[in-house]
């Protein structure tokens, strides 16, 4: 459909009316170009009343919107009749913004569905086939008006349908994705951890190996200080010979760590728990109290730090451990950073080690580098996941490989690698965690594997 007319006329002769955009962004910069060159497209608007000046926006809000900032009073449109459907001005405004290239990936999706839905609303959809059939379908709206493919204008459809399905705070993750690869990648991600949801259900009811079922039990859905209440304190013949800590950093991790894989962690970030700033000493101190209430006498504490809280070392001597204060380091082949302009790329994590009594190292002489790679950023279950190979030498570093009595605890245990690292050694483990999603991903790893349990291909 094309205008009746080309006019200038008063921007107070002009309502808003309903609007495809979400928002309107970036309007300053917009206002800055149209007074500096004008209007360069006229912005359409549909006549009300044919006897009088009064006008419905149709396509346009954006520069409409920077035209008003700006105080201008007088705006060139092109004017389309009072007969127009909301099917027509639906067409204009997609064809006029799908020009434009500026909308969101949100607004995008959101536009072409309601195109469709309008053109089967008013012509209904095809279903003979015969080139001159009435109706439409998604090849004709795809190709005709919205200048794409059918199979674009279908996949977006899908896309929508199965968005709109989501819970609320799911649907509110997938929609604040910057891109819609970001998007995709998260649902795909949230259809994958539904999948090891019912995976996780069906294993509790059918007949699994011994070693499997063990296993996939070490591993307990709550919280760490509630579960080891129930446990006995630690005395020389009984306790746990080595107590893994990896706790939350209070770091917001979220906008501190760089994600890989576009935004499809934000699901894991969902079951990730952090702890505020303000409570993280006290946290830390609750932790180590009660890792070295149920360690063995003569045991080791391994405890995974920020280097920016050295201070940790001073809490675990406070309650009773003789720490080394040169810690551990873990080294990668490369490292990371968000501000690349400020800052070098990170490329190793700490560890503090920390005696209950006097244990002794089992590899003596070795070194304080542990040179590994990190997981594959896809093979991920958890952000903070660390290879079963590092952690498999960590704990042989310090506990004999042939003791048959040792026991591993893990207070945060997040992938739940370090209890595969353990069982590798035929130590046995166990640990919590708050998220359930992280232990079905778990769950999945254990039966879909067998020991010794590798990180890498």
């Amino acid at each position: 459909m094309k205008p009746t007319k080309v006019i200038t006329t008063s921007i107070s002769n002009i309502r808003f009316g309903d609007r495809a955009r979400i928002d309107y962004d970036d309007i300053d910069a917009l206002a800055e170009t149209i007074q500096k060159h004008g209007v360069i497209h006229p912005i359409a608007v549909q006549q009300i009343d044919p006897d009088k000046e009064e006008y419905l926006l149709v396509a346009g809000g954006r520069r409409l919107t920077a035209c008003l900032k700006l105080g201008l009073k007088t705006l060139t449109v092109n004017v389309y009749p009072p007969d127009l459907t909301d099917l027509n001005k639906k067409q204009i405004e997609a064809i006029e913004n799908f020009s434009r290239l500026d909308l969101t990936w949100q607004e995008r999706v959101n536009l072409e569905n309601l195109v469709y839905q309008l053109e089967v609303e008013e012509k209904g959809e095809k279903v003979s086939r015969t080139p001159d059939g009435e109706g439409v379908t998604k090849k004709s709206v795809a190709e005709n008006i919205l200048k794409k493919s059918a199979s674009h204008l279908a996949d977006n459809i899908r896309f929508k349908e199965t968005i709109d399905k989501l819970p609320e705070n799911l649907k509110q993750a997938v929609l604040n994705c910057k891109t819609q690869k970001d998007a995709k990648n998260l649902v795909r991600k949230i259809f994958k951890q539904t999948s090891l949801s019912i995976s996780a259900r069906e294993a509790e009811e059918r007949p699994i190996e011994k070693v499997h079922k063990l296993l996939i039990s070490s591993y307990n859905v709550g919280d760490f200080f509630e579960g080891v209440s129930d446990f006995p304190d630690g005395q020389a013949d009984f306790g746990y010979n080595l107590l893994e800590i990896d706790p939350p950093y209070g770091i917001d991790l979220d906008k501190n760590k760089k994600m890989g894989d576009g935004d499809s962690q934000k699901i894991g970030m969902m079951d990730y728990v952090e702890v505020p700033r303000d409570e993280y000493r006290e946290f830390i101190k609750k932790v180590a109290v009660e890792s070295y209430r149920v360690l063995a006498n003569d045991s080791w504490l391994i405890l995974w730090y920020d280097v920016k809280k050295p201070w940790i070392a001073d809490i675990l001597e406070e309650v009773g451990f003789n720490v080394r204060r040169i810690p551990g380091l873990w080294i990668k082949p490369s490292g990371q950073t968000r501000a690349p302009h400020l800052h070098l790329a990170n490329c190793y994590e700490t560890f503090f080690y920390a005696s209950k009594g006097n244990p002794s190292i089992s590899n003596r002489g070795r070194s304080n580098i542990f040179n590994f790679s990190p997981v594959i950023a896809k093979e991920k279950i958890h952000q903070t996941e660390r290879p079963v190979e590092l952690i498999q030498e960590v704990l042989t570093t310090f506990i004999d490989p042939s003791s048959s009595k040792a026991r591993i605890m893990v207070p945060f245990l997040g992938s739940g690698n370090t209890i595969l690292a353990a069982a590798n050694m035929n130590m046995a483990g166990v640990g919590w965690d708050l998220s359930e999603n992280f232990k079905n991903a778990y769950t999945d790893r254990v039966l879909n594997g067998e020991i010794p349990y590798k990180s890498y291909s």
